[in-house]
C-alpha cells in the first residue's frame, strides 16, 4: 500500500512539472506573437541633397 501511495504522489509531481513547462512554453510562445503583432515597423530613413542648376555635358569624362 505505501509502494502505490508514493508512486501516485511522485506520478502526480512528474504531471504537475510537466505540465509546467508545457504551459510555460505555450505562454512564452503566445507572448512573443502579441509582441511582435503589435510592434510598429521602423521610421525609413531618407536621405534629402539641395540641388543646383548645371550645364549638361553629354558623353563620359
Amino acid at each position: 500500500m505505501l509502494v502505490i501511495k508514493r508512486f501516485i504522489i511522485a506520478f502526480i509531481l512528474l504531471v504537475v512539472v510537466c505540465g509546467g513547462i508545457v504551459g510555460f512554453n505555450l505562454f512564452r510562445d503566445n507572448a512573443m506573437q502579441q509582441f511582435f503583432a503589435t510592434m510598429k515597423p521602423p521610421a525609413a530613413t531618407v536621405s534629402t541633397m539641395i540641388v543646383k542648376p548645371t550645364e549638361w555635358t553629354p558623353g563620359v569624362e
